[in-house]
């Protein structure tokens, strides 16, 4: 941290503040980025230059939503609190994931207060001013001749999405805020925790339980035919959905990144798939929650990265690597005498075309899964997190 005065950080600490201000007073949905900003000022130069945006932006909140007792006590509590937990949470290289379930936790919290805390105090549903406010644009709309489908089934359905809307957005807004402040700390070369790369982003396995207890508690409750079972599916779907999808995409880019030719291609055809498609993304995603494929192919690669590190430092001529089956340790290269680099087996297939090549030549061993060797496993040796969470996690490599 450099907490020495610098004019053109501290010029760009007053445009951060200008541009909370603005946010805070007239749009909050995007304080995700001045907040964002204010915490990489907080972690990279120093508390100093965070507090000249953070009250800028406390004044801009204040001042746009002060006629809104509710609405201003949930974006101030936003600002404090992401702020803090961003600072505090990046300097002690808390999991990311715990980050952004604190930050979706409280956006969640002060969006629920800051929407239906007036309709609250009168004795009606949280939902009821948001349902006025529809229901007075539906008019206007219809007295201008205009009808919008999309307006009038939001009207009807949001009794009982009114939830999942709020979680969703909580999920979408600390999903971001975090990864715009790894960006920015990754920019400002900070000392940060790293984070795994996408490809290995990960859900917890306490989900796998967690899912079917949702599950079958929504089966349940439509069974007993109870008024709350459209409301609990609602919620759950735009809470976990959006997980699943992202996870999905996750997948995919793994997968094809362990193509040798043509996986650039391959990558936008599935990427575009996602899109039109997001249900099959969050099938993948299921999928590998409860296969765990990526984490067993990774951990194989992980291994084999080690094996090969280890074979180069204490200059061995073979490769070996236990890879926790009951087999116990298996040869799964040999160093090719006459130019020293280690080879595979199809490598080893070059001696039976050029036999005078057979007496400095020793042959690869078989690894009967067969899945053991992979091209890319030098680069995911070192990255691999064997629990990385769902935004990001353990790992040893930075973005």
């Amino acid at each position: 941290m450099n907490e020495r005065f610098s004019f053109r950080w501290f010029a760009f600490s007053l445009l951060i503040g200008i541009g909370g201000a603005f946010t805070g007073a007239f749009l909050p949905v995007l304080l995700i980025v001045a907040l964002a900003a204010i915490a990489f000022l907080g972690i990279c130069k120093g508390y100093s230059y965070a507090a000249i945006p953070f009250v800028f932006t406390l004044a801009g909140a204040y001042f746009g939503n002060a006629g809104n007792l509710p609405a201003l006590i949930g974006v101030l509590a936003v600002v404090i609190g992401t702020t803090a937990a961003l600072i505090l949470g990046f300097k002690q290289h808390t999991a990311y994931r715990y980050i952004a379930l604190v930050i979706a936790v409280l956006v969640f919290a002060a969006s629920y207060f800051a929407l239906g805390g007036r309709s609250l105090a009168a004795g009606k549903a949280p939902y009821n001013e948001m349902l006025e406010s529809l229901n007075e644009l539906s008019a206007r709309l219809a007295a201008g001749g205009y009808v919008w489908e999309d307006l009038e089934l939001l009207r009807e359905s949001l009794p009982e999405v009114f939830y999942g809307l709020l979680i969703l957005f909580a999920e979408a807004a600390a999903f971001l805020t975090v990864i715009l402040t790894k960006r920015f700390c990754t920019l400002g070369k900070a000392q940060i925790k790293p984070m795994a790369k996408f490809r290995y982003w990960q859900l917890p396995r306490s989900l796998k339980i967690g899912l079917i207890i949702i599950v079958a508690a929504t089966v349940l409750l439509f069974i007993l035919n109870q008024p709350v079972a459209p409301t609990l599916a609602y919620t759950a779907a735009y809470m976990l959905l959006p997980i699943f999808v992202v996870i999905g995409f996750a997948c995919v880019r793994f997968f094809v990144g362990r193509l040798a030719r043509g996986s650039r291609l391959i990558g936008v055809i599935f990427t575009a798939l996602l899109i039109v498609f997001p249900m099959l993304g969050a099938s993948f995603g299921v999928i590998d929650l409860y296969t765990g494929s990526r984490r067993k192919i990774a951990r194989v690669d992980k291994l084999i990265g080690e094996a090969f590190e280890t074979a180069e430092r204490e200059k061995r001529d073979s490769v070996v690597v236990d890879f926790g089956d009951g087999r116990g340790p298996q040869v799964i290269a040999v160093r090719k005498k006459n130019d020293d680099v280690f080879f595979d087996d199809e490598l080893g297939s070059s001696a039976d075309e050029n036999p005078d090549d057979t007496e400095t030549t020793d042959t690869a061993a078989e690894v009967s899964s067969g899945d053991c060797i992979d091209n890319d496993s030098d680069e995911t040796a070192d990255e691999t997190p064997e629990d990385a969470g769902a935004y990001g996690g353990d790992t040893t490599e930075n973005q």
